[in-house]
């Protein structure tokens, strides 16, 4: 596995672009905040929980991104149905570097 900071983050992109069972061959590959957020958009403790499944399928999937939390977290825009999260994370080889990028759905 390449251990740099830009394809870690790509992995992240193409995990959040990627539903389940839309892989052929690898059903149980992808995220599931299709499924999580339909129609819960409204609650934030629903988003937030959201996040925290979307951490741990990550976990799962990519062992090379440590997500911090605390410095984590997510941007809703009400008015126009947009969500934006904001991933503060580490990559394994590069601990002592933190980095935050966001991401709009």
């Amino acid at each position: 596995k390449v251990f740099d900071i830009d394809a870690v983050w790509q992995s992240f992109v193409n995990f959040m672009k990627t539903r389940k069972r839309q892989r052929f061959f690898r059903p149980e590959l992808g995220n599931s905040l299709n499924k999580d957020l339909l129609f819960e958009l409204e609650y934030e403790d629903a988003v937030f929980l959201a996040l925290s499944k979307l951490v741990q399928e990550l976990n799962y999937w990519d062992p090379r991104i440590i997500v911090d939390m605390n410095k984590s977290g997510v941007d809703i825009d009400y008015d126009n149905m947009i969500v934006k999260i904001i991933l503060a994370f580490r990559v394994k080889g590069f601990e002592n570097q933190i980095i935050t990028k966001s991401l709009t759905l």
